[in-house]
């Protein structure tokens, strides 16, 4: 089975590592925000608001890389398995870009802009209470997609290694020139 793989480009293999890493420190921080005292917690949104913005751009790369690329051929297993891996992916896809996009668009509802190392993103939408509560249930759902997607993704990587021994975990750690 290993010769039906294709594999992913290094720039897709980047993508990918860097977006794992951008999103579980934009989580962890956005997470902490929750018991952390007042002041503590304005710190926090301010970190959490600039990395999710800095590191949202990167993130909406992979997103647009991943559909614009599609997927990595794999090796043949069965129907529902597959069913359940692409729906996994696509979830994560729409799980990153929504908590991306909502993320700015709660603050700007709030009337405020986004300051970011001296640059001023101005409010693309003006303040909206209700549009504003909307937006942040939109994220906590987004955000809180993550959780069981990841899981899933991370137990088909395991079960490809460890029950296929079918190489799948390797395109992500092995670049070819003629991946995805």
């Amino acid at each position: 089975m290993k010769d039906q793989l294709q594999g992913y480009s290094l720039i897709s293999i980047i993508l990918h590592w860097a977006g794992a890493a951008a999103l579980i420190y934009v989580f962890l921080t956005g997470e902490s925000m929750e018991d952390a005292s007042r002041a503590v917690r304005q710190e926090l949104m301010g970190e959490h608001i600039f990395w999710g913005v800095v590191l949202g751009l990167p993130l909406l790369a992979r997103v647009v890389w991943r559909f614009a690329r599609g997927p990595a051929a794999l090796p043949a297993q069965h129907k529902l398995l597959d069913v359940l891996a692409k729906l996994v992916k696509v979830g994560l896809l729409v799980a990153i870009a929504g908590a991306v996009l909502t993320g700015p668009m709660q603050v700007w509802a709030a009337g405020r802009d986004i300051t970011i190392a001296g640059v001023t993103l101005p409010a693309l939408i003006g303040a909206d209470e209700a549009l504003k509560e909307t937006l942040e249930g939109l994220h906590e759902l987004f955000v809180h997609m993550w959780i069981p997607l990841v899981l899933l993704h991370v137990l088909g990587a395991v079960k490809h290694a460890v029950i296929d021994k079918d190489g799948v975990l390797g395109t992500m750690f092995k670049p070819r020139a003629d991946g995805r």
